[in-house]
């Protein structure tokens, strides 16, 4: 899943926009680098954006990211595209010297509807060593079908860039953290189309951290079962923080450990309980409880489910098979 989703789950984002601009020409189609992020929210036309050696094709509705020191083309379907623009930064730094000329060329190019605001490349020697990369957003991604709702935050954004007036930054950024709150939502809320443009070692470095992040997790949820009274809530609210959509987070989960997050916190659950039947004393009632049950008739049944006996039953033929040693 997308970084910035990630890292916004534990760091502040403070937008600083750079600029903003409706834009009734074609996109650019000559290979381009920017030093700062840009949003591209298509409201007409369609085409191909390309980037690392991959490509994915954009229409009406969809949003495409670009991060700062990634070479990347597009290539229209149509003579004439309609699109929103917004040139910002994750986090308000002081830019380079190169940057802030890039950006005011391209700022008032883009006033004067100028195309060779949106076409003219950055030279690559100077963004590889101006541009060291994003960890919000590595690569050139492509967000499929975006909501009424997103596309009407950038509508918003672009507002408040162009009234300009007293708070006009304070404004158009606050306004950007609103556009950036709802586009987390639309892309860990439902299924959504994304792409991201990365060649094929990225893609197995990308699987392999995943396969990490899942080994992670199961390892905290252990921890969560050998905490007692386990708490239900403090796995879902793990389950929470993951930037995964549920959906892709179940399925790779799965993949890593053979079953599901809930069926296998459950399991370690009950895991915990066999070892509480056979270690101690306590009644079952309060064996239910310490292990996130407080219904122990209920604790009784899915024990039942999992070991093929119910939790008396189960002490009691340890203990006997201990016993007959």
């Amino acid at each position: 899943m997308l970084p910035f989703i990630q890292l916004l789950q534990h760091r502040t984002a403070r937008p600083l926009v750079r600029f903003a601009h409706l834009c009734v020409r074609t996109i650019a189609a000559a290979p381009r680098t920017i030093y700062d992020h840009e949003f591209i929210f298509v409201l007409k036309g369609s085409g191909i954006v390309s980037s690392e050696g991959k490509q994915a094709a954009y229409k009406e509705g969809s949003v495409i990211m670009f991060p700062p020191g990634v070479a990347h083309s597009l290539t229209q379907e149509q003579e004439e595209e309609l699109h929103i623009a917004i040139h910002f930064d994750w986090e308000q730094v002081q830019p380079h010297e190169e940057l802030r000329h890039f950006i005011d060329n391209e700022a008032s190019d883009a006033e004067a509807e100028s195309a060779a605001s949106e076409s003219a490349p950055v030279p690559a020697a100077t963004a590889s060593t101006s541009s060291p990369g994003s960890i919000w957003l590595p690569h050139v991604t492509v967000l499929e079908s975006a909501s009424d709702e997103l596309f009407a935050c950038a509508g918003w954004t672009l507002r408040a860039y162009e009234q300009g007036g007293a708070y006009q930054r304070l404004r158009t950024d606050a306004e950007m953290l609103n556009l950036i709150v709802q586009l987390v939502q639309n892309i860990t809320e439902g299924p959504q189309a994304i792409q991201s443009l990365h060649s094929y070692e990225n893609q197995q470095a990308a699987a392999q951290q995943e396969s990490s992040d899942m080994v992670a997790f199961a390892q905290r949820m252990e921890q969560l079962a050998e905490e007692l009274p386990i708490s239900a809530a403090a796995f879902e609210e793990l389950c929470r923080e993951s930037y995964f959509s549920e959906s892709h987070f179940r399925r790779l989960f799965e993949e890593q450990m053979g079953m599901e997050p809930h069926p296998y916190f459950t399991s370690l659950r009950l895991r915990r309980a066999s070892q509480l039947l056979l270690d101690t004393e306590r009644p079952i009632q309060e064996i239910s409880y310490l292990c996130g049950y407080e219904d122990a008739k209920y604790f009784s049944r899915l024990f039942r489910q999992h070991e093929g006996m119910t939790p008396q039953e189960f002490r009691q033929s340890l203990r006997n098979a201990v016993r007959d040693l």
